[in-house]
């Protein structure tokens, strides 16, 4: 009798512990905020950073908001510090990044959202590579993320400039693709971000693919009219930060999207008109865009006074027929040299 007791209750030990609920490790015991700017790492210190990411980035993965924002804060924590130093941030990235990468692909959203944010502060080449593997997630919220956190990344000041122009280049090709205006803007903010002769490359072929993309759109007006207007302004702020020596040859191949931005309106006129909010938005890339486009014209041919337009008024106006007449005369100039023709 008493056997068959004992035989009997090892499975009910054994369901009883099986369906418990495993407590959580306990946290490591000290930070790693002070090895943050050391020079060297021995096996210890290893150790140390590697249970830190461990434990946090598992906690990370819970699921439940206030464990999260505590491993999140937890993760960011060493990379806060005064200094960080190389040797430390490529050791922590080594070990934490793969972890939150599994995060990031896997099935809870919020954990995945904050796994974003910790990797645009770990802020290395890896790092960059990860935040534009996702920028074409099919989570809004992650790519929302993944732009905002790009330009976390790149404040770091750990990432080399190659992998910069890579990942605006990268970045580039997602936005040219993206059909959310919010993300759109987004990352076209991201790009503005980084100043460079790439970032303006990049920053052309959007203005001109997101363009093409409305103008395909024969019912408009476009959503994308609302990523692109704060794009124009962004445009327009960063040309005329530009050394004169680069406003001529940058002007030259911009002027021509700033037309097509009129022609995308010109496109999309009676529905876009009858809209207010369309209306403004549509107005206010309409009136930048021909303010621009005379301002480029000063410098790129200031021997020739620039046409006398009213594009903006008369799009306020509802005055299509001059709409026409003054769009018509840029792309007449800007079919010539030395924007256009031979």
């Amino acid at each position: 009798m008493h056997s068959r007791r004992f035989i009997w209750g090892v499975p009910l030990v054994l369901l009883v512990v099986g369906t418990t609920p495993l407590a959580r490790a306990a946290p490591p015991a000290r930070g790693i905020t002070k090895l943050a700017n050391q020079a060297f790492l021995n096996p210890a210190d290893k150790n140390r950073i590697h249970d830190w990411a461990q434990h946090w980035s598992d906690e990370l993965a819970a699921g439940d908001p206030a464990t999260v924002a505590r491993a999140r804060a937890k993760l960011m924590e060493p990379l806060k510090a005064v200094q960080v130093g190389g040797v430390f941030r490529l050791e922590y990235a080594g070990v934490l990044l793969p972890p939150l990468q599994v995060i990031i692909g896997g099935v809870n959203p919020h954990s995945a959202f904050n796994a974003t944010q910790v990797v645009g502060v770990v802020g290395t080449d890896r790092a960059l590579e990860i935040l534009c593997d996702i920028a074409n997630d099919q989570s809004l919220g992650i790519r929302l993320c993944a732009a905002e956190s790009f330009k976390t990344a790149v404040r770091q000041g750990a990432i080399t400039p190659n992998e910069i122009s890579r990942g605006l280049r990268r970045l580039g090709k997602a936005a040219c693709r993206e059909e959310h205006w919010l993300v759109l803007r987004r990352q076209f903010e991201a790009i503005y971000s980084v100043d460079s002769d790439v970032s303006r490359d990049v920053q052309l072929k959007i203005l001109q693919r997101t363009t093409a993309r409305m103008s395909d759109n024969p019912n408009g007006p476009s959503d994308l009219m609302r990523a692109l207007y704060p794009a124009l302004k962004f445009l327009r702020d960063g040309y005329i930060k530009l050394p004169r020596a680069k406003q001529g040859p940058f002007g030259k191949v911009l002027a021509p999207v700033l037309c097509r931005v009129c022609s995308v309106a010109d496109g999309h006129w009676e529905k876009a008109q009858k809209d207010p909010e369309a209306k403004k938005i549509y107005g206010g890339a309409i009136q930048i865009s021909e303010t621009l486009l005379q301002v480029i014209h000063g410098r790129v041919q200031p021997d020739r006074n620039p046409p006398r337009t009213a594009l903006d008024r008369a799009w306020r106006e509802k005055d299509k027929p001059r709409f026409d007449r003054d769009r018509v005369k840029w792309q007449g100039i800007l079919a010539n040299p030395p924007y256009g023709g031979n």
